[in-house]
């Protein structure tokens, strides 16, 4: 049996970077089952084809490598990215 939690995603603001592929810096909300998480640093980047792609905010580990901070489900990367992209103007 699976069970399901409501889940909402809401893009609190967006700081255009325009650096490479990185369009934008984003603080997201995601409430989960009534539970908010702030993710400040989120990434979005362009996808060659038009659109954009999300990514977590990383940290550097101990050893020098970037590492994700947040491991977002697919479907919640698709929700920021969707959302980022209707406040933007970005499609």
């Amino acid at each position: 049996m699976t069970d399901t939690l409501p889940v909402s995603v809401e893009v609190l603001g967006i700081e255009r970077v325009n650096r490479g592929a990185l369009a934008a810096l984003a603080v997201v909300e995601i409430v989960f089952d009534g539970v908010p998480v702030r993710l400040q640093g989120v990434q979005l980047r362009r996808k060659p084809g038009g659109g954009l792609t999300v990514e977590a905010p990383c940290f550097r580990a101990g050893d020098g490598r970037w590492l994700p901070a947040v491991v977002l489900p697919p479907e919640i990367g698709q929700a920021i990215a969707d959302a980022a992209g209707n406040a933007e103007g970005w499609s």
